[in-house]
This record gives C-alpha cells, structure tokens and sequence, in this order.
C-alpha cells in the first residue's frame, strides 16, 4: 500500500485532479511498497511532545466539518505508543462542538504547528473518550502542573501521518520565545546543473529546488516536503548548501555530500547535483 497519508488522502476523486492538473505521477511512487507513515517514530514524538497547541477536525451528522484550536502545556498531547496519543480535555467554552461530533464520527484530522521552524505535522486517526473509571489512563493523560479541571479525556489512534511543506508558514514566536533566533540571509534565487540529465534550471527565491525539479519533470523521490523524511537526498558535487533539513546526519551532509531540495539552500550561485 505505501504511503497510508496518501492510501486515505488519495480518494479517487483526488486522484482524477491530479491527473487533470499535472501531479499524478509526482505522487504515484507513494503509493507502493511496504506501509510507511502510519506508526510514529522518534522525529514525530519528540515534535508532538514539544507543542503547546494544535488544530483538530471533526465532522458533524451533517457533514459540516469543524475545525478547533486546543492548547495547554508544552506535552500536553501525550504519546503512548507508536500507535496512540491521547489528552486530557480540559474545562472550556461548554459548548462541545468536537465531543459532540466525535460520538457520531469518530475520524479525527490533527494539524501540530512548529511555527518557528515553519514546520507542521498531519495526523489522521480514529478517536475515543476515555472511560471516566479508567483512573489509570486518566493518570496519564492529565497534567499535574496545570490548574484546570479535566472534564474528560480523549484517546486517538493513529491511521497516518504526514509531514507538510513549510512554504508559506510565517515564523511565529511564543511570548518569552527570546528575540536572539538566528534567521538565515534573504533567500536569492540561484542555478542547479544536472550532470546526468544535462539541464540548467534555475530556482526562483520563492520556490524549493525540489519545487524546480518536478516542474522541470525530473522523476526524482520525495514525501514530506519539509526536510523530515530524507526521502529527496540529493547528491551534490559542486556548490555549498546552507542546510535546513531536521533529519540529515553530520555523515551524510559532509562525507556523502547529500542535502535536501525539498528545504536546503544554495549559498553560491550555482549547485551541481548527482542527478
């Protein structure tokens, strides 16, 4: 099946845009091999353990959708496993538009925003109250340090996960975030050379070389879009990267030469690629 973000997104009506619009076959290659994107690892743990908030979707008996914004101490969305999160449901507006939907439909879409790093993370899951005699899941869930009182608490359980594109995030800082963040210079646009497909592109300030290379029709891999996967590393011959990817090892990026397109950055007018 493959990728299980795309297994779900995918509908066959999705799929028929795509093929309209010129993108089908930029995301077929995700749709085969062995399931991938459905059980979280260390890199979706620690980003979801370190939010203070997210987005939440639900869909009413009416099929409105609603879309809620939650938030609560850094971690208060609790990973219990690859497979499961939960949270404890704290005193609100009382007006339970999202628990309400959730007993009649309890598929859930998750949206956790970095917006500093312009970086977000997608989650599709199926979503459950927690028993309120369950004392020892309750436990878990509520957060010692924060005076409010759980009215309830939610378990979901992940169906899929993907990581976005950070194109179009604005860099948003939390009250106390401190104002010594290092920000890169302007971003200029630059020329990537393909040894082996013999073509010269150039890369728009505004675009991602990956953006260049698909426009282009390289048949090159790709996922997450957001420098988290390592699934469109590049060889480079010739060029120096500022590096913006988040998974990359020391390794790769100084003896194999790698970078990512999907975010990296050229530091010289010209970038020679192994592709």
């Amino acid at each position: 099946m493959g990728h299980k973000f795309a297994e779900i997104g995918f509908t066959q009506a999705v799929k028929e845009v795509q093929a309209r619009l010129g993108s089908r076959k930029s995301y077929e290659r995700m749709e085969g091999g062995e399931d991938f994107n459905h059980r979280l690892g260390v890199a979706e743990t620690e980003f979801i353990q370190a939010r203070d908030s997210f987005y939440m979707a639900s869909v009413s008996e009416t099929g409105w959708p609603y879309i809620q914004h939650r938030g609560g101490p850094k971690g208060f969305m609790k990973v219990l496993d690859e497979k499961t999160l939960g949270f404890a449901d704290y005193n609100g507006n009382r007006q339970y538009i999202s628990t309400g939907n959730f007993a009649n439909n309890d598929k859930v879409s998750l949206f956790f925003m970095d917006y500093p790093n312009k970086t977000r993370l997608k989650l599709l899951g199926r979503i459950k109250l927690v028993d309120t005699t369950d004392h020892e899941l309750l436990t878990k869930l509520q957060d010692d340090d924060y005076r409010a009182r759980v009215e309830r608490a939610f378990v979901i359980q992940v169906e899929a996960f993907d990581w976005n594109c950070p194109k179009h995030i604005t860099p948003r800082y939390s009250e106390g975030f401190g104002g010594g963040v290092e920000t890169s210079v302007e971003d200029k646009a630059f020329t990537v050379d393909l040894v082996k497909s013999k073509l010269k592109l150039k890369v728009a300030a505004d675009e991602s070389v990956l953006d260049a290379l698909l426009t282009a029709d390289i048949d090159t891999p790709f996922s997450c879009q957001s420098g988290s996967c390592k699934q469109c590393a590049i060889p480079v011959i010739e060029g120096e990267i500022e590096h913006r990817d988040n998974v990359l090892t020391h390794l790769e990026k100084e003896l194999l030469q790698l970078f990512c397109p999907c975010v990296s950055w050229a530091k010289t007018p010209m970038l020679t690629l192994d592709l």
